[in-house]
């Protein structure tokens, strides 16, 4: 049973089973102040069910961002890797920009 669930029974076992009609201003009181902790636990409920969904998202979101920092730095030691290795400058950064391209273009396929 969820939270939310348990306060709606708490609060329909009030509503149906307690059948009692205040007759001092203190009991009255009494009565106020339980309407309001049952509205507050209702509204915290749903507040941290909330929470548990952003939690939850921002978890698949760092998830997928370690995923594709990987590949960047991958590409990037590659890039460098195999630019390094070429003796003509013009034509190493062309050849580190096409590797770099390939994944950044791959990316905007997904």
């Amino acid at each position: 049973m969820t939270d939310e669930e348990k306060i709606e029974q708490i609060i329909s076992s009030l509503e149906n089973g307690y059948e009692y009609n205040p007759h001092t201003i203190e009991e009255q009181r009494i009565i106020l102040d339980m309407n309001w902790l049952i509205n507050y636990a209702k509204s915290a409920s749903k507040q941290i069910n909330e929470l548990k969904i952003n939690n939850e998202t921002a978890r698949e979101n760092s998830r997928r961002l370690r995923k594709q920092n990987k590949r960047y730095r991958e590409a990037i030691e590659k890039a460098m890797g195999e630019g390094i290795l070429i003796k003509n400058c013009d034509k190493a950064i062309d050849h580190m920009y096409g590797i770099l391209g390939e994944v950044l273009e791959g990316e905007s396929d997904e």
